[in-house]
């Protein structure tokens, strides 16, 4: 969606730029950061850059395009019924996440949710996920935080939780990596078969 508003938009520079960086970040920082500064009538192009993609996101993308992975649902249910608690930290606003947890029918399983309106400032600060635990009742020290950009395994060790690398979605080995997760998994239904290994670590804490 960056490259199609920012040329529905007429900013220049975007198309051909690596925007990896950019994914999972909040809308007005990346219109932020593609809207070039000294650009004529900048804020008003970053006001419509943000309300264009919220609008779109919601009406078309959401309902068209988000479900969860194969075996999410299976896997949370799993821990679950190993007596762990669990909780969704998001760059997305407010507004946007309880739609995403009901189109990914997991809704039912989510006991607090966060988002980049509820804190602060967004991952990869660690407010978002020291919010989550102080909802839940837990020590970061006892949590484990799983997401599959750069942003997330910074925000989870920032905060003093496990991080764990998903590699099912945006951000490859390699990327991943590079920021030092405490444990990458091939997708989020590998996750209980991964537990010995977290609950190992929780152990040494």
């Amino acid at each position: 969606m960056v490259l199609e508003l920012s040329k529905e938009l007429g900013i220049p520079g975007v198309e051909g730029r690596d925007l990896i960086h950019l994914l999972g970040r909040p809308d007005p920082e990346i219109a932020d950061a593609i809207v070039p500064k000294g650009w004529p009538d900048r804020e008003r192009v970053v006001e419509t850059y943000v309300r264009t993609a919220n609008e779109r996101w919601s009406s078309f993308y959401l309902p068209n395009h988000v479900k969860a992975y194969p075996g999410v649902r299976q896997a949370l249910e799993a821990l679950r019924t190993r007596g762990y608690r669990i909780g969704v930290v998001s760059n997305g606003n407010r507004d946007e996440l309880p739609l995403y947890l009901r189109h990914g029918g997991i809704e039912d399983l989510v006991e607090a949710v966060v988002s980049a309106d509820d804190v602060p400032m967004p991952k990869p600060h660690p407010d978002g996920l020291l919010e989550a635990c102080r909802r839940l009742g837990v020590s970061p020290g006892r949590a484990f935080y799983v997401g599959d950009t750069k942003a997330d395994v910074l925000a989870a060790k920032a905060a003093g939780c496990i991080s764990v690398a998903v590699l099912s979605g945006v951000g490859g080995y390699e990327e991943l990596s590079s920021v030092g997760p405490d444990l990458v998994v091939d997708s989020v239904s590998a996750l209980p078969k991964a537990l010995e290994s977290i609950e190992a670590m929780l152990s040494l804490r």
